[in-house]
């Protein structure tokens, strides 16, 4: 596997992804690479499952973290000046399987839309319903590639089911988690926070993939 990091440095990658964070109160990352092999319906728990073990997520999970300025993940070395994995354990929990469910195009569109519209929103920052449908359809047309922008559907909003790209809902339980929600034990490091705003969406087409990743806490 590799990395496609490059690709994401686009203006309305980065408005969605700061909107879910000002909307959840999270730390919002998003991560595409390339896979040795094509994705489908059968392989694409596996495909997930290997990325997580790669040492490759942890390095992207780590750029991601720097990149949008959070630092959770990371702690600076003073001796080199630069930044090393945080905590004493590993970020992705055990080998325990990862539940998927499929989404139509259109029910990943409304997911995003509820990210911005509907989720838990603890300083009240919810967006109005057409300036988020506006901000989740920039991002689906930026990321989803210029060879695949679809015909307009229904008004302005675009009909994403024939570009070829495959939706997937992971529960969000494969990452160590803070525990502010539940009130476990926190773990270090963690990218979860145990509450209804922890969300990973997979989506894939041929060998390329993405995940974006949600938290959320007061």
């Amino acid at each position: 596997m590799r990395s496609l990091r490059a690709d994401l440095d686009r203006p309305a990658i980065d408005a969605f992804l700061s909107a879910a964070d000002a909307v959840m109160n999270s730390n919002t990352l998003l991560l595409k690479a390339r896979s040795d092999a094509p994705l489908n319906d059968q392989n694409a728990a596996a495909t997930l499952g290997s990325f997580l073990e790669d040492p490759l997520f942890l390095e992207m999970m780590l750029a991601a973290d720097r990149i949008r300025g959070w630092y959770n993940l990371q702690e600076h070395v003073p001796e080199t000046g630069g930044f090393a994995a945080g905590g004493t354990g590993s970020l992705v929990r055990g080998s325990g399987a990862l539940t998927l469910d499929r989404l139509d195009a259109a029910g990943f569109a409304d997911r995003l839309v509820w990210m911005l519209c509907d989720s838990s929103s603890p300083y009240r920052r919810h967006l109005g319903r057409e300036r988020a449908k506006g901000l989740v359809e920039a991002f689906m047309r930026e990321v989803l590639d210029p060879g695949s922008r679809p015909v307009t559907g229904d008004g302005a909003r675009s009909d994403w089911s024939r570009t070829g790209w495959s939706f997937v809902s992971v529960r969000p339980d494969f990452l160590c988690s803070t525990g502010y929600h539940t009130g476990e034990p926190p773990e270090d490091p963690a990218y979860f926070d145990g509450g209804d705003s922890d969300t990973a969406s997979l989506f894939y087409r041929d060998d390329v993939f993405y995940l974006l990743l949600t938290n959320g806490s007061p």
